[in-house]
């Protein structure tokens, strides 16, 4: 990636030269700048066909404001790709059958004969597909993905043609970014900071990026006479992702009141990893099915770590209690990318990976877009993942490690003087308010940094409404059962039909959010003395996807107490009980990957969880640090089941598409913070 500078008008003469423009090239970019409407910024403008003579570089094909610009005919193409439709195919050819797809969607569908025969391909190659009600986008999916094939837009029409060639022709396009880039201050002066925006493309873009042959790709700013622009290198699928993303930025709205204009009054921000944007910038690349079938291998191993982490807490903590797997065990495995030798041994065996370490920090970063991807948009629900690390000024990180971080976690450095308790508390604490919408406002104290030169944190902010909400004047105050005393609770209420399921003396629900995509499972153990505590046994021992596979639909009369509390853990003591020892051990610990050496241990691993579940739905979020440092149907409708959860229970928060844990957590005492 090229290093990030605002150029001067003279280095334009530089860029020109490494990315070997023609003049002819170069005097159709500069005079697309003219008075001529018809080469105005939102237009295509081409430059000389990629013509390569023998290992001889192509030139890039240059255009102004992006490969598909907004004209009615690229906005027609784009509104076809989201439309459910319903495909019968047989026996067609597949030119024919595209065609025929083109006239039904009312759009321009050609194929790149050339290309395909040139890789061994058929344009006419008979295909049978039988597909009900789903995006055309899915459908082009479907039918191309086997065949090699994929598309693109250009010239106001939908080209298809191979994989090879959308990855091979690397192309060069301007964005105008001005009203992104520049900034007033309270003061009024007026300031340019390319570098949040730079930033929120290589993390939010990932896909695309990494899917480029050869040397890559590259951002480079440049700002003259009031003008500021990004040039872009890169190959058609991350040009269609950076297109995306500057259009959602610029339509993204906050109320009534343009996300641009608020980002043009604000100082500038070091970063973009405010919710609200990473769930625009999610939208641009969601997993593939192939993707999703890797992420779904390595999801049951995250769980089961979450599962035996409760089980170790439940058995030391009182009262009620919340946490985050997914939060925890992201941490670690952004530390496990640093341990060697025993140390990396017993973090693997721990975090239950069943997969390489390379392979498992590839997996994470997929699971993180997918869980960060809503299946529909505009979302209905907002989930928010973040990643951090935090080096003392004086601490040097290798440049390996620092990659893996940042190409796997979206995890920049943040380089801060850990000497300075207050200003670096500070710091940390701000950042996780942020990623956590306030609700966790401070996840460390003064007294958490001392010694520490290197920590990595990890946020993770959870808000959704029930798919069914409950009527708050159903809600009546009733009497729960604490197994010491007895209290006052508002317990909500409804009937309706709900998945629900009855094991080994539990009764076992599940609560869909809007969308579908997520979901709680509230577990209710039979009313004894141990009943709770069997259960959680149980769940230590990776119990819940055998009982979650026996939920089916029932009519349910459900009963559940409103509730809402906050849970903070030094998780040390636990994981050591789980096997991983050397970690926190001066002189045995081994995070040589990190710095080089063998000098850092792991000082401390805080985590604290915040749920609140109402009438309307559910606010969960939770942050993790760990911080080292130097040593040395139809019919009679049924009798309802009761489910009265009116005594302590469990409940789990979770992703469904994946099964991944994302919350988990008890219910005691409804009544406590």
């Amino acid at each position: 990636m090229s290093k990030k500078v605002a150029l001067p008008v003279a280095a334009l003469v530089l860029v020109i030269l490494v990315w070997q423009f023609s003049t002819a090239n170069w005097n159709r970019f500069r005079d697309s700048g003219s008075d001529d409407d018809s080469s105005s910024p939102s237009q295509l403008v081409e430059g000389d066909e990629n013509k390569s003579n023998g290992d001889a570089k192509p030139l890039p094909t240059i255009a102004i404001g992006g490969p598909n610009a907004d004209t009615p005919a690229t906005a027609k193409i784009r509104e076809a790709l989201t439309k459910p439709i319903s495909v019968e195919i047989k026996d067609e050819p597949l030119n024919q059958a595209l065609a025929k797809l083109g006239k039904q969607l009312g759009i321009n569908i050609v194929l790149d004969n050339k290309r395909i025969l040139e890789a061994g391909g058929d344009p006419e190659e008979v295909i049978n597909h039988s597909l009900e009600n789903i995006s055309f986008r899915s459908v082009l999916e479907i039918i191309l993905r086997p065949l090699n094939l994929n598309w693109e837009i250009e010239h106001e029409t939908l080209i298809v043609t191979t994989n090879e060639e959308l990855n091979r022709t690397l192309r060069l396009y301007v964005y105008d970014v001005s009203d992104l880039v520049c900034h007033v201050t309270k003061t009024g002066q007026v300031i340019t900071d390319f570098e949040p925006l730079i930033h929120a493309m290589e993390n939010g873009v990932s896909g695309p990026w990494e899917a480029v042959s050869g040397e890559g790709g590259s951002i480079v700013p440049l700002e003259a006479e009031g003008i500021h622009v990004l040039v872009v290198y890169n190959n058609q699928r991350c040009q269609e992702g950076v297109e995306a993303f500057l259009r959602a930025l610029r339509t993204m709205r906050h109320g009534d009141v343009d996300l641009a204009e608020i980002l043009r009054k604000s100082k500038p921000l070091r970063e973009f990893e405010n919710p609200t944007l990473k769930t625009g910038l999610s939208q641009i690349t969601p997993l593939t099915g192939d993707e999703l079938q890797r992420v779904e291998t390595v999801v049951p191993s995250g769980n089961q770590f979450g599962e035996r982490l409760y089980a170790q807490l439940a058995v030391s903590t009182g009262g009620n209690l919340f946490v985050s797997p997914y939060s925890i065990s992201s941490a670690l495995t952004m530390a496990y990318a640093g341990a060697q030798g025993e140390t990396a041994r017993q973090m693997h065996q721990v975090l239950r990976l069943t997969v390489p370490p390379d392979e498992a920090h590839a997996l994470t970063r997929l699971l993180q877009r997918h869980l960060s991807s809503p299946r529909r948009t505009p979302a209905r629900y907002k989930l928010h993942v973040a990643n951090r690390l935090w080096c003392d000024e004086r601490f040097k990180v290798l440049d390996s490690f620092a990659s893996t971080m940042r190409d796997n976690y979206g995890a920049g450095i943040e380089r801060i003087n850990f000497s300075n308790q207050p200003a670096a508390t500070a710091a940390i604490n701000d950042w996780v308010s942020a990623q956590t919408n306030k609700l966790i406002p401070e996840l460390v104290g003064p007294h958490d940094v001392g010694g520490v030169v290197f920590m990595i944190t990890n946020a993770i902010c959870f808000e959704a409404a029930w798919k069914k909400e409950f009527l708050e004047e159903a809600t009546k105050p009733a009497e729960f059962s604490t197994g010491e005393a007895k209290v006052q609770v508002p317990m909500m209420s409804q009937t309706g039909p709900f998945r629900y399921a009855e094991v080994e003396k539990t009764q076992i629900l599940e609560l869909n959010y809007q969308d579908d995509q997520l979901s709680m499972l509230v577990l209710l153990p039979e009313k004894s003395a141990d009943g709770l505590t069997k259960l959680e046994q149980a769940l230590g021992q990776n119990m819940l996807p055998k009982w979650s596979a026996g939920l089916e639909t029932h009519h349910v009369n459900l009963k559940l107490p409103k509730f809402q509390f906050r849970s903070h853990f030094e998780l040390s003591d636990a994981l050591r009980s789980l096997g991983m020892v050397d970690a926190f051990v001066f002189g045995p610990a081994d995070f040589s990957a990190i710095s080089g050496n063998r000098q850092l241990y792991i000082t401390k691993v805080l985590h604290e969880a915040f749920v609140d579940v109402d009438e309307k739905g559910t606010k969960a979020a939770a942050a993790t640090s760990v911080s080292l440092g130097f040593g040395g149907a139809a019919g009679k409708e049924p009798e309802p089941v009761d489910f009265i959860a009116d005594h302590p229970f469990l409940f789990v928060i979770r992703e469904n598409e994946t099964g991944c844990i994302l919350f988990v957590g008890r219910v005691v005492n409804p009544n406590s913070p």
